[in-house]
């Protein structure tokens, strides 16, 4: 059936998501994370490693999975990576679960 297109069967590369990260004694801040799509099996795999993360590679899997960010104090790095990873423990945890649940579940309506 001819028509206009409405569904793509090939997405964007990259999708951005508000992400509530976890700051000790104080309230959530939200920021925006650009993520970076994968198909259902690139996302197995990637969870499956992200499971298996160590101290050496796991700013290597943020990188993987995260293009970039907004609402933050500092560009979009992998140092800045780090320090995020140093000074907020939650917030990784917190990213990761937003990534895999917006791939299951597409855009919530604001």
């Amino acid at each position: 059936m001819a028509g206009k297109v409405i569904f793509k069967l090939q997405p964007p590369a990259t999708f951005t998501e508000e992400v509530a990260i976890p700051v000790p004694g104080g309230e959530p801040v939200k920021i925006d994370i650009v993520f970076r799509r994968m198909t259902r099996d690139e996302r197995v795999d990637f969870m499956k490693r992200a499971a298996d993360a160590t101290p050496e590679n796991e700013i290597d899997l943020f990188m993987e999975m995260v293009a970039g960010w907004g609402r933050v104090d500092a560009e979009f790095s992998r140092e800045a990576v780090g320090l995020l990873m140093q000074n907020y423990e939650g917030a990784v945890p917190a990213i990761l679960a937003e990534f895999n649940i917006a791939h299951i579940r597409g855009r919530r309506k604001n």
